[in-house]
């Protein structure tokens, strides 16, 4: 995963496909928990959800639209 400092350095544009990617890949990680009763990597679906949570401040607080 990218470190928060380099999401604080990327234009508006950037953040918002790199948040489209994250929600794409959550969605899939959350289909397949849904099918096995379990994440395939636990860790890594909570660091996307906080990546996306990080990507959604960071264009709230520069008063753009998600």
């Amino acid at each position: 995963m990218v470190k928060s400092k380099k999401f604080k350095e990327m234009n508006a544009e950037d953040l918002r496909k790199q948040l489209a990617e994250l929600d794409v890949e959550l969605m899939r990680e959350k289909s397949a928990k849904a099918t096995t009763g379990r994440p395939s990597n636990p860790g890594k679906f909570r660091t996307m959800r906080r990546t996306v949570a990080l990507i959604k401040t960071l264009l709230n607080q520069r008063g753009l639209k998600n």
